[in-house]
């Protein structure tokens, strides 16, 4: 069960709740996820050698030096160190549920071709949305509706970075993440 979640899971976190699940993202099913995966992978966790692994305690400094670099270096403030940090979180949370759960090569394969089929998904949706509208619909970013909703433009393409008003360059397609996220543009 916990293998079917993570899976679940991942697909769920790179192709964004809206793309999975439509209006029923409001409901913050992501979380829900992470929170029912976590509940099926305590009793493994008890009695699981990735706890005790060198990568693990990496991991663990390397979240603790994302919170530190945005709270000193980037002189962000306490607000955007956390933010930086929560940001960071499910990448962590995805080793220790690959580490966890993919414990054959038939379950690795198959993250792999999940993997791979939320890449071409991505690929596919960004190449037919340069196709069809990306490039001429918007030209110039700043129109009223877009100067009342800053976003409008990244939720209705998803899939392409936005690119600056008076650049002749092409749009670009984005790449894996959280697309649906405000902060991932540019």
């Amino acid at each position: 069960m916990g293998f079917v979640l993570s899976i679940l899971y991942f697909v769920t976190y790179y192709l964004t709740p809206a793309t999975i699940f439509g209006p029923l993202a409001a409901f913050r099913i992501e979380l829900v996820l992470a929170v029912l995966l976590l509940f099926f992978s305590l009793p493994k966790l008890m009695g699981s050698l990735i706890t005790k692994t060198q990568q693990s305690l990496a991991l663990i400094g390397l979240a603790f030096a994302v919170l530190m670099s945005m709270l000193l270096g980037a002189r962000w403030g306490a607000g955007g160190a956390l933010q930086a940090f929560l940001t960071f979180i499910p990448n962590a949370y995805g080793y220790f549920m690959v580490g966890l759960h993919c414990n054959s090569k038939k379950k690795l394969h198959v993250l792999v071709l999940m993997l791979l089929f939320v890449c071409l998904f991505v690929i596919a949706n960004g190449c037919i949305e340069l196709r069809h509208g990306g490039q001429q619909s918007v030209h110039y970013l700043p129109t009223e509706a877009y100067v009342e909703n800053s976003n409008a433009w990244q939720i209705e393409h998803p899939y392409l970075l936005p690119k600056p008003n008076d650049s002749e360059e092409p749009n670009r397609l984005r790449g894996l993440g959280n697309i649906s996220d405000p902060n991932d543009f540019g």
